[in-house]
């Protein structure tokens, strides 16, 4: 049997650490605040064929899509996303 965890656990097990150890930042520009937690890793053996998508999360397929071409394409312009109605990276220049 194997002792590693679940994906899916692993994830919630970070995000309870977070909640728990965190400590909160706020972000000058914007006020926005954040929690975080230094040296943190969750790990994903793909060599299986296992593919970390959380079902705890909702996920807009579309977007992954053309986040993941646009990242292995090389481009840095945000335009390609923008485009496609991908918004995740609109606040970076």
């Amino acid at each position: 049997m194997s002792s590693k965890i679940h994906q899916e656990y692993q994830y919630l097990n970070l995000l309870k650490d977070i909640l728990k150890n965190g400590v909160r930042k706020v972000d000058r520009g914007t006020g926005d605040a954040s929690y975080s937690v230094f040296g943190r890793q969750i790990r994903f053996d793909l060599s299986k064929g296992d593919f970390p998508l959380l079902t705890t999360k909702k996920v807009y397929w579309k977007g992954v899509l053309y986040e993941l071409y646009w990242f292995l394409s090389g481009q840095t312009n945000i335009k390609y996303l923008v485009d496609n109605n991908v918004h995740i990276w609109d606040d970076y220049p």
